[in-house]
């Protein structure tokens, strides 16, 4: 519950939506400390109220936004929506006459008038928070933990009223899933496009803008998968960032995906920069295809000879396999001890038509003439080819000698066991 009983007096704007009426005030973290509980109180019994408390633990999410504003200077909350409940808060408005603004001829029009003043909370009253729970509990921690230095930082706040009885809280219940359901979290090609600490979503825009297989040649679509009907990009946009992402992980570091929330410093980002650019560089040295495509005149229908619906074309030009090969490449970094070099070089002695062995019945389809995209196939595909390169497969707990491939790809491929090779090109 509220840890301080003082009077807080916050600016505050008065608005009207649908049968709310709401406040978007300002308000300090310190304030969000000592006033703010979670939303438990929307909830008759305790059990689900427990239960949030229990996810604000179970999700770790605290930590990582306490790290969050200990680690990020250009930090940023959106709006919290807190209901307000008991107490008697109390509305000053703030009186706008008719005379116009200073300096200009501008009247203030009607509308504004009445809706600027200050919002008077004295203690008594219960805060809590419908939509930033997770919000509060990390600004909690870091508070708690002894980072002073955001007390005095402000987050914005818009101040609902509760009324504790079944009926009210139906309603505050239904505005917390309301805020959930149709709040759209940004997409993953518009955080690759956007976001400016994940290293990964850095370097892929740097690779677009420069790299002469990629520039004006990635498809920027929403998904991972290239339209049917493109037949002009090498790959996606998504398909790029993922193939990243398995270059670049840090493997020693189970917090990767952590480490992407907050940017490196210019230098490092810089050094792996440099470690995407050289591994297409060596990608299109050592695959002729590539090469060719990249050198080719921009045109509509420039990628049609190396992806078609009639004979698949090639591996690489696929989001599937371009992500075989980045994971093939990583395995045999790891656990061959390969330089990037020689790990790419290896790639160049697979089979890159997907109309012929292996990959026929395996990853395309030629009697429906599509690609064959099931995690189960995906999985065969990547230690086959991991093994046929002289790979490590003792990381896998199964399938991780000959005839368990083998066993393997006869059920993908519906043919005796007897019938299978299981190549190796190394």
């Amino acid at each position: 519950m509220s840890r301080s009983d003082e009077t807080l007096i916050v600016p505050a704007l008065r608005s009207f939506m649908g049968d709310w009426v709401y406040y978007s005030a300002s308000l300090t973290m310190e304030d969000v400390y000592e006033r703010v509980n979670v939303a438990e109180e929307i909830h008759e019994g305790n059990s689900l109220g427990e239960m949030i408390q229990r996810e604000l633990l179970d999700e770790k999410r605290a930590p990582k936004i306490k790290r969050y504003l200990e680690t990020q200077d250009q930090r940023f909350f959106n709006s919290f929506v807190i209901g307000v409940y008991g107490g008697v808060p109390n509305w000053y408005e703030v009186e706008i006459g008719d005379m116009p603004l200073p300096g200009s001829n501008i009247t203030i029009p009607e509308r504004l008038k009445g809706i600027f003043g200050l919002l008077v909370l004295d203690g008594s009253e219960t805060l809590f928070a419908i939509d930033g729970q997770h919000r509060v509990a990390g600004i909690r921690e870091a508070i708690s933990k002894g980072n002073k230095d955001i007390k005095k930082e402000e987050i914005s706040a818009i101040f609902v009223g509760h009324k504790r009885s079944e009926k009210g809280r139906r309603r505050t219940r239904r505005l917390f899933t309301t805020l959930n359901r149709y709040a759209n979290p940004v997409s993953k090609h518009e955080a690759i496009a956007l976001d400016e600490d994940d290293v990964v979503a850095i370097s892929t825009r740097k690779l677009i803008e420069i790299h002469p297989l990629l520039k004006n040649n990635t498809a920027l679509n929403k998904t991972k998968a290239i339209h049917t009907s493109d037949n002009k990009s090498f790959t996606s946009l998504v398909a790029l960032y993922d193939s990243l992402d398995i270059l670049l992980r840090d493997r020693s570091n189970p917090d990767w995906d952590e480490y992407k929330k907050v940017r490196p410093e210019d230098e490092k980002i810089r050094e792996l920069t440099d470690l995407c650019m050289r591994a297409y560089d060596m990608l299109c040295d050592e695959i002729d295809a590539l090469q060719e495509y990249a050198n080719l005149p921009v045109s509509e229908d420039m990628a049609l000879q190396y992806r078609n619906s009639e004979h698949g074309g090639h591996l690489l030009f696929r989001p599937v396999g371009l992500l075989l090969v980045f994971n093939v490449v990583r395995y045999l970094r790891e656990d061959s001890d390969l330089s990037l070099q020689s790990a790419i070089s290896r790639i160049s002695q697979l089979p890159m038509s997907l109309e012929n062995s292996p990959w026929q019945g395996l990853l395309w389809d030629n009697a429906n003439k599509r690609m064959v995209t099931s995690r189960e196939n995906q999985r065969a595909a990547t230690r086959l080819a991991l093994f046929s390169l002289g790979g490590d497969l003792s990381r896998f707990r199964t399938m991780s000698t000959e005839d368990e491939i083998r066993s393997e790809l006869a059920g993908l491929y519906n043919q005796p066991e007897s019938d299978v090779e299981v190549p190796k090109y190394i």
